[in-house]
């Protein structure tokens, strides 16, 4: 590998993970972590990169870097199951490459620092299994930003969507806010939103998040979302309401 390709910030951060050794906990993740991350980085930026691609691939590596740096600052344990020592971490390695590569053609700024959260969150959670990993990974590729937010605002509170594909039909007015609607029903074909309420009614009901949607919404750190961006949300919905 041409390690001398991985950019001077990324190879300081690996330095720095692994200055936390003093702690024989922190050790044993940093020893496994630090040459997985340096081994697919170093193997992607071999490969023919635009500006665009090398600039994407270096700032999530970096804030991956950190979030890893402050989770163990912060005392946290990694995981320590099978999907990072079963052959060698193939696992961990599939997961970050998937990640990796996704990230670096990603074009909407705002949603680059949730390829970094869903790495660093599942080097610490057993609680997510190699197969729901990939569904994540899979999913965020698809989800545009104001999604993520439509995320972000159910897991506060409902959203009050009843009876839109009633309202949507009857009142041309609304056409103008088609695209938010089919992002609506995006969320709920992929049982990321599901309908309140007990049993599934034909027409449309206000939507909560599903359990997919909460794993969604945590290994993605959308609580980190900032609350104007998620009141945008909001404001949409109310003015669809209102007419």
């Amino acid at each position: 590998m041409k390690e001398s390709k991985i950019p001077k910030a990324i190879t300081q951060g690996l330095v720095a993970m692994s200055s936390f050794s003093g702690n024989p906990e922190i050790a044993v993740i940093t020893a496994m972590l630090s040459p997985t991350i340096e081994e697919v980085s170093a193997n992607i930026y071999q490969r023919i990169l635009s500006d665009f691609q090398q600039i994407r691939l270096g700032k999530v590596l970096c804030q991956m870097l950190n979030k890893i740096e402050q989770k163990l600052s912060d005392g946290k344990r990694s995981r320590s199951d099978t999907f990072v020592t079963k052959e060698d971490g193939t696992m961990l390695k599939q997961i970050l490459e998937g990640l990796l590569l996704n990230a670096m053609d990603e074009f909407e700024k705002k949603k680059v620092d949730s390829y970094s959260s869903v790495f660093a969150n599942l080097c610490f959670d057993e609680r997510v299994t190699f197969e729901q990993a990939i569904a994540i990974i899979r999913t965020l590729k698809q989800l545009s930003y104001r999604q993520l937010c439509i995320i972000a605002l159910a897991r506060q509170e409902n959203l009050r969507t009843v009876s839109w594909d009633v309202r949507f039909k009857e009142h041309a007015s609304l056409n103008q806010y088609a695209d938010f609607f089919s992002e609506i029903l995006s969320l709920y074909n992929w049982r990321i939103l599901q309908q309140t309420g007990i049993g599934i009614s034909l027409t449309m009901t206000n939507m909560a998040l599903s359990e997919f949607g909460m794993l969604i919404a945590n290994q993605l750190d959308l609580n980190t979302i900032p609350q104007s961006d998620i009141g945008n949300v909001r404001e949409y919905i109310a003015r669809i309401n209102s007419l």
